[in-house]
């Protein structure tokens, strides 16, 4: 009798584990190496797990580079990482804001997820720019892409509730 009523749990838990899985693999057939700066950043804090807030990637002159922004334990971390040479290049910690804190609160998509969410190569970018926002009182991943070779920018906005695209524009730098 006990068995059958942790089926559904168990169920859920299952669930769970596969969609993160899923949406880590989703990130890096897409090309970008989430799990990789994740795990770095985790052994660096060697503590809980930490929240991707803001991620940054600029390529030039074949030199990738990454700022991603976390947080965990009310802290609000920078790094700007060298991921070739496996390399935390520096960090900044600062207190993590109520109003930061809040807009977390809001949120039931991870970055991850809500990259994989938008159609984009990530293979053929020379700049990605995502950052957790609110806009307009909502909470939204904004998601800026420029494919190699290309004048023009796309930005995604995300809902940071549920895997949605609220909106598509382009500019032409």
């Amino acid at each position: 009798m006990k068995t059958n009523r942790l089926k559904p749990i168990l169920a859920a838990v299952l669930a769970l584990c596969c969609m993160a899985s899923y949406t880590q693999l989703q990130a890096l057939e897409a090309g970008l190496p989430i799990a990789e700066l994740q795990a770095m950043i985790a052994a660096d804090t060697q503590g809980g797990p930490v929240t991707l807030i803001e991620l940054e990637m600029e390529e030039e002159a074949g030199q990738v580079s990454y700022e991603v922004t976390v947080a965990q334990d009310g802290r609000l971390m920078d790094y700007q990482i060298d991921l070739g040479a496996k390399q935390i290049r520096s960090k900044k910690v600062k207190r993590l804001s109520d109003k930061k804190r809040q807009l977390l609160q809001d949120t039931t998509l991870s970055l991850e997820e809500a990259v994989s969410i938008a159609p984009v190569n990530y293979q053929n970018i020379d700049r990605l720019e995502v950052q957790l926002k609110r806009k307009q009182g909502q909470a939204v991943y904004l998601i800026e892409v420029q494919a190699k070779n290309s004048s023009t920018e796309q930005e995604y906005t995300v809902d940071a509730k549920q895997p949605q695209i609220l909106s598509v524009q382009e500019d032409d730098d």
